[in-house]
């Protein structure tokens, strides 16, 4: 099964808010900006998952490829 890239902004209770499934890395608040501008401009329609992830899907063979790269590194 393969996941693709994909967002849905909705309403809560107390704020609006949006989820997001991209390849993206978030390990800094440079790479936290990053995620809230591309955020920001997939609901202001100025962008789409499309066009910034063309054709991204994420599979097993990809989990398979993180999971070895893991142990590999805990090894160290």
């Amino acid at each position: 099964m393969d996941v693709p890239v994909s967002w849905k902004w909705e309403r809560l209770n107390w704020a609006m808010g949006i989820s997001l499934v991209a390849p993206l890395e978030v390990r800094n608040e440079a790479e936290l900006a990053v995620v809230a501008n591309l955020a920001r401009r997939l609901i202001l329609g100025q962008t789409t998952l499309g066009a910034e992830f063309s054709g991204y899907r994420y599979g097993r063979s990809d989990w398979l490829r993180e999971q070895g790269k893991l142990t590999i590194g805990s090894e160290a």
